[in-house]
């Protein structure tokens, strides 16, 4: 569940990009209101993956809970026994009132029915209540609905596309340990040193800028190929190059995706003939040495 909840946590964070589109509703105070919203339905979503009902009814429109016998019964009874697992904030909105607004996201839910988690596109009601603070419309938890195929292919495009952020922030300022936070743990288990073993593959070069294409479908549900130009420092003082890279994505047994850094280790050079073979020839001599380091 620690796991869990920590991937989810590095999604959410993602989610910060939307706040500056967000924010001219919200007049001056736009950026505060924003990231408080933003903050309580993280709060509260991150509770509902724990299955922690106490500090989610705290969250909880006072109102509501007012006119409830029991809230966290009632809270229970609208979330129907499921679990919040993966979380994308879209927008944030506010409803013209100043005192209230809907929040647009998608969110990957466990039913708790045996089967696989099915992706549902929510919009909840938030209240600022009396005391300042924002809080939860449970009543706007009863009804979302289920994602079709087309909804579903553009929420894992998100995902996808937040989860190479997050690798290529990492790869940007040499933070291994970031990158592998996002690499397939399948990977991860086959590897003596995950650590190291990405290092090879990255070959001691920096991405100082990326552009990701377009995310593509595979003969399998879960690859998905990411099509992306990259600029690449050798840290060799001289200039950076840009490659065209396909970057596989793999969806874990967790129901996830990540990056599989296998599929870094041959990127295409962009640029003129000169600099291709020149490329092209320090791969080479990259591979021979990877190859001979063991009889050293």
């Amino acid at each position: 569940m620690r796991n869990i909840l920590k991937r989810f946590l590095v999604l959410v964070m993602a989610a910060a990009m939307v706040l500056s589109g967000c924010a001219a509703a919200f007049g001056e105070t736009a950026d505060s209101e924003a990231a408080r919203i933003e903050e309580l339905v993280t709060d509260f979503f991150k509770f509902w993956g724990n299955s922690d009902y106490d500090p989610m009814v705290e969250l909880c429109d006072p109102k509501w809970k007012s006119n409830c016998e029991n809230p966290k019964n009632a809270l229970f009874i609208l979330l129907a026994n499921r679990r919040a697992l993966e979380l994308y904030i879209e927008l944030i909105s506010e409803n013209g009132t100043g005192s209230d607004g809907t929040v647009t996201l998608s969110v990957l839910m466990d039913r708790n029915d045996g089967k696989e988690p099915v992706q549902y596109r929510m919009s909840i009601h938030v209240i600022k209540a009396a005391d300042g603070n924002w809080y939860i419309d449970p009543q706007s938890l009863k009804t979302y609905e289920g994602s079709t195929s087309v909804q579903t292919e553009a929420a894992d495009d998100t995902v996808i596309r937040n989860k190479l952020a997050v690798f290529f922030e990492g790869w940007g300022t040499n933070d291994l340990d970031r990158m592998l936070e996002v690499c397939s743990p399948e990977w991860k288990k086959e590897q003596e040193n995950a650590r190291r073993r990405l290092f090879e593959l990255l070959g001691n070069r920096t991405a100082v800028d990326e552009e990701i294409l377009n995310i593509e479908k595979t003969e399998t549900d879960t690859v998905r190929k990411a099509m992306a130009f990259i600029t690449v420092d050798r840290n060799d003082g001289r200039e950076p190059i840009p490659y065209f890279v396909s970057i596989l994505m793999k969806k874990g047994e967790d129901g996830f995706w990540y990056v599989d850094p296998e599929s870094l280790r041959s990127p295409e050079p962009t640029l003129n003939d000169e600099l291709a073979a020149e490329a092209a020839a320090e791969t080479e001599n990259d591979s021979t040495t990877e190859e001979e380091a063991p009889a050293r």
